[in-house]
C-alpha cells in the first residue's frame, strides 16, 4: 500500500479525539507535508478537527510547499511514514523536517 492510502485509512479508522490529539503533537510542518498530497476532502477533515491557530498555522506551510519550498521525495517518505507510525503508536517524537528553499 502507498503512504498516502495508508495515511488515509489510518485518519478514517481514527476517532476525532484521537486525531487531534496525535496531530497537535507533530510539528505544523510535519502535518502539512504529510497531508499535501492526500484528497482535499480527507485534508480538510484533519484541518477541520485542529483548534483554528494550528490548522491556520498548516495551510500557510502547505502555501509555502507549494510556493518556494521543495520537498525531496525522500524527506517526504520520512515524514509521512513518521506520521503513520505515530497514527499507528509506533513512534513518538518528531522527525527533523528542516527543507531546503527552493533555488531562484
Amino acid at each position: 500500500m502507498i503512504p498516502e492510502d495508508t495515511l488515509t485509512a489510518l485518519i478514517r479508522s481514527q476517532s476525532k479525539a484521537n486525531l487531534q490529539n496525535t496531530f497537535m503533537r507533530l510539528t505544523d510542518k510535519e502535518v502539512a507535508v504529510s497531508i499535501r498530497r492526500l484528497d482535499e476532502e480527507i485534508r480538510d477533515n484533519v484541518l477541520n478537527i485542529l483548534p483554528p491557530g494550528k490548522s491556520e498555522r498548516i495551510r500557510e506551510e502547505m502555501r509555502l510547499l507549494k510556493g518556494r519550498i521543495r520537498v525531496p521525495e525522500t524527506k517526504y517518505l520520512q515524514i509521512i511514514n513518521h506520521v503513520i507510525a505515530v497514527l499507528q503508536g509506533r513512534s513518538r517524537g518528531n522527525v527533523s523536517s528542516y527543507i531546503k528553499p527552493k533555488k531562484k
